[in-house]
């Protein structure tokens, strides 16, 4: 997929929360607080529009894609 990276396993995390607009302020608000906390959007540059694609087809339910702070992808889906 264009990537360094390799996958034996298991390639994300997802959650489930009640609300992804509560979420998004959550992390807004803890990353104000402590920038060392942001998790980082997915899609910029080569590789990151690679690792976007990888989440996409991961968890096509998903909403919301993005990673921690080693890298990790992970996604997100509203309940319901």
């Amino acid at each position: 997929e264009g990537t360094g990276i390799v996958s034996p396993a298991m390639e994300h995390i997802g959650f489930t929360v009640e609300s992804v607009a509560a979420f998004e302020a959550d992390l807004e608000r803890i990353g104000a607080s402590n920038p060392h906390l942001r998790p980082y959007p997915v899609g910029s540059g080569a590789e990151g529009k690679a690792r976007l694609a990888l989440s996409k087809r991961s968890c096509p339910l998903c909403g919301k894609h993005l990673a921690d702070i080693d890298g990790v992808l992970l996604s997100v889906s509203e309940a319901g």
